[in-house]
C-alpha cells in the first residue's frame, strides 16, 4: 500500500491531468478516431498556451544576448519533428551578426565541368538544408517549442527556410517541433558545439579555446534505491532511465579528439624541427578530408579547421537528484504546492551535499549554507 505522500502525489497528478493547471497547460480535449473509427481510441490532449502566457509574464522577449555586453547565452534544443534532428536556438549572433538557426545537411551543389585540360568538378557550397532566422532574438515559441511534451501537446509550428533543389534555391515552410530532451535530455554536446562555433567562427580564435566549466543538474536518478513491483513504480523507473543522464559518452567524445588534436600538433612540430616546410604543412591543412559534404549539420571544412579552435573543456560536475521513495511516473504534472516546496529544500541539499562531500564543510560555512535536512531532522 503506498504511503501518505505517495498517495497525495498520484492523485494530485490525476487532477492536475484532467482539470488542468491555471498557469501551465488547460485541461485535455479529446480528438477523435477518424483513422480507425475506434471510439476507445481516443487521443487527450492539453493546450500549452498558459505556460507561454506565464513565460511571457516573467521574462522579456525576445531574448538577444552578446558576450560584449557581459550578458548570459541562452541556448535551447528542440527537435524537428520530420527531421528526426535536434534543433538549437541561441542568444548570441552569428559570425555574420544576425541570430539564426541552421541545420539539417549542408548541400553542396557540384556540376561536372569540361575544359582544355579535362574534365572537373565546380562545386558551389550552397549551405545547410534549414535556416531559421529570428534576428530580435528568442522568441516564447522557441522556448515552448523546447519543452513541447510528445503527444500531451500539440506541435509547435515555427517558419523554417528550406532549400528547395528544384528551383536550388530557399523557401519559406513551416515545421513541427517537439521537446530535445527526446534526443538528448542532456544536450552536452550540443553546448559544447555552441561554445567553439562562438569563439572559433565568431570571435576567430584559431589556438586553444577559453575553458569552459560545466554544471549539469540530473532530474532524473540514475540509480534506484530498490526495484520497483508495482504497475506505476515500474514506469516512473522506465521514464527516469530513459531521460537520464547519458552525456559521460558526449565528454568522453569531446576529450579524445581534444587530445587527437594535441597529438596532430606535436607531430607538426616534430615534423618542422626535422626540416619539413611550413608550405607543405599548409597544403596539407588546406586539403579536404574524406568525409567533406558528408557530415549532418556540419559545413565543409579542411583539415586545418579540424585542430583550429582546439576544445576546452574545464571541469564537469554533475549534480543529480536522489532517489525518492514518494516518487510516482506522472512526476512531471504535479504542481501542488507541498511537491514544489519539497522540490525546492530537496534541489537545495542536493547541492549541499555535494559541496559536503567534495570538498568539505570549509566552503558551506564560509557561504553561510547548510544541509536543511538536517536542520528540520535536529
Amino acid at each position: 500500500m503506498a504511503a501518505g505522500e505517495t498517495a497525495r502525489r498520484y492523485y494530485s497528478t490525476k487532477q492536475f491531468a484532467f482539470m488542468g493547471v491555471p498557469n501551465v497547460f488547460s485541461s485535455p480535449h479529446t480528438e477523435p478516431d477518424m483513422k480507425f473509427f475506434d471510439p476507445i481510441n481516443a487521443w487527450y490532449r492539453s493546450d500549452n498556451e498558459p505556460l507561454k502566457r506565464s513565460l511571457e509574464r516573467f521574462a522579456k522577449f525576445p531574448i538577444a544576448t552578446s558576450h560584449e555586453d557581459n550578458q548570459p547565452r541562452l541556448i535551447l534544443t528542440a527537435l524537428d519533428v520530420a527531421e528526426g534532428v535536434p534543433v538549437v536556438f541561441d542568444s548570441y549572433a552569428k559570425e555574420d551578426g544576425t541570430r539564426k538557426t541552421e541545420y539539417g545537411r549542408y548541400i553542396i551543389d557540384k556540376d561536372i565541368v569540361s575544359d582544355d585540360n579535362g574534365v572537373s568538378d565546380n562545386v558551389k557550397e550552397i549551405g545547410f538544408e534549414h535556416i531559421m532566422r529570428y534576428d530580435q532574438g528568442i522568441t516564447s515559441d522557441h522556448v515552448i517549442a523546447s519543452a513541447a511534451v510528445p503527444v500531451n501537446f500539440d506541435y509547435v509550428q515555427l517558419e523554417v527556410e528550406s532549400y528547395d533543389p528544384q528551383i536550388k534555391n530557399y523557401k519559406k515552410n513551416t515545421r513541427y517541433f517537439w521537446d530535445g530532451g527526446l534526443l538528448s535530455n542532456t544536450p552536452l554536446l550540443q553546448l559544447i558545439v555552441a561554445h567553439r562555433q562562438y569563439w572559433y567562427r565568431v570571435k576567430g580564435l584559431k589556438d586553444t579555446l577559453p575553458k569552459l566549466g560545466i554544471l549539469l543538474i540530473n532530474l532524473h536518478p540514475a540509480r534506484a534505491d530498490s526495484i520497483p513491483w508495482d504497475n506505476d513504480g515500474v514506469e516512473n523507473r522506465n521514464a527516469d532511465i530513459i531521460f537520464a543522464d547519458r552525456s559521460k559518452h558526449d565528454e568522453n567524445v569531446i576529450l579524445l579528439l581534444s587530445d587527437f588534436v594535441d597529438l596532430v600538433k606535436n607531430l607538426f612540430e616534430i615534423a618542422k624541427d626535422h626540416g619539413v616546410k611550413q608550405e607543405l604543412i599548409d597544403d596539407l591543412l588546406d586539403k579536404r578530408p574524406a568525409s567533406h559534404g558528408r557530415l549532418h549539420g556540419i559545413r565543409s571544412f579542411q583539415y586545418r579547421n579540424l585542430i583550429e579552435g582546439q576544445f576546452n573543456i574545464g571541469e564537469v560536475i554533475r549534480i543529480e537528484r536522489k532517489h525518492d521513495e514518494h516518487a510516482i511516473l506522472n512526476k512531471i504534472l504535479d504542481f501542488s504546492s507541498n511537491t514544489i516546496k519539497q522540490l525546492l529544500r530537496d534541489g537545495h541539499d542536493d547541492v549541499v551535499d555535494y559541496i559536503k562531500t567534495r570538498f568539505g564543510n570549509e566552503p558551506l560555512q564560509a557561504a553561510g549554507l547548510g544541509n536543511k535536512k538536517e536542520k528540520r531532522q535536529s
